[in-house]
Order: structure tokens, then sequence, then C-alpha cells
């Protein structure tokens, strides 16, 4: 192995290592042990029903049901970007999905699980707030 190899070999490990640390702190804010638990608990307790989607380090999406979100425990180095989206039931409005990356630059400083925490949480309420938005524009004789 020449010296380009390993210096590759070891900015990779550093990389899998912020990915994991900070995809974990999202994971032990719920106790969630398999992404299926991250996503039935955001479905469950956010009014909206936000739904978590999951982005592997190979560009492979993993939706909520999917058979590998409950078989995908840690090391979560596995996962690249976390998604959040949600549709608006009784409507034809949604939330798009959108992403958060894991391996972004702002997460890989020190502290950058905290950061990366802080990221998450305010992406869940923000889709949260949007969808009970549209929520309440579709059903004006609910609200």
């Amino acid at each position: 192995m020449n010296e380009i190899q390993y210096n590759r070999m070891c900015e990779d490990a550093e990389l899998g290592r912020v990915i994991a640390d900070n995809v974990k702190a999202i994971f032990d804010d719920l106790g969630a042990k398999t992404m299926a638990d991250l996503q039935r608990s955001h479905y469950k307790y956010t009014d909206a029903g936000v739904s978590i989607s999951f982005q592997l380090h190979d560009g492979t999406n993993v939706w909520i049901g999917d058979e590998k979100a409950r078989t995908i425990v840690a090391p979560w180095n596995w996962i690249r970007r976390v998604g959040v989206s949600s549709i608006v039931e009784g409507g034809d409005a949604e939330v798009p999905l959108q992403w958060i990356d894991a391996a972004a630059d702002e997460f890989g400083d020190e502290g950058g699980d905290k950061a990366f925490r802080k990221a998450f949480n305010t992406l869940v309420d923000e889709v949260n707030y949007e969808a009970c938005a549209l929520w309440d524009e579709a059903h004006p004789d609910e609200v």
C-alpha cells in the first residue's frame, strides 16, 4: 500500500467514525435499535406522522416498511443521509423528502454529533409543522 492509499483509507475510516457518531446520536435519543424503530417513533409521536428515510453509503434508499429497516443495526456508518417527509392524509398535499447528510463538513468537527442531532430534530419539527399547516388548509372545518 502506498502513502496515498494509506491516507485515503485513514480519511475513509475517520469519515465512517463521524457518520456513525452523528447517526448514533439520533438513535440514542429515542433508544432506537433499528431504522424501523426510529421511523416508527417519529411517525407515531409527531402530530403529522412524519416519515424517516435513510440513504446508505452505496446510494440505496431505505424507506419505512423496508425489510432492511428492520435488520440493519449499528454501526451506523452504513447510513449516509437521513430524510424526513410527510404526507397529508385526507388531501393531495405532502411535504417532500428533505435530506440531511451525516457526512457534511459542519458535522465533522468536535461536537458534530450534537450539531447533527440538533439539525435533524429541527428538520423533523419543520416538516411536522408544514404538514400540520397543510392539513389545516385541507380541513378548515376541523380546525
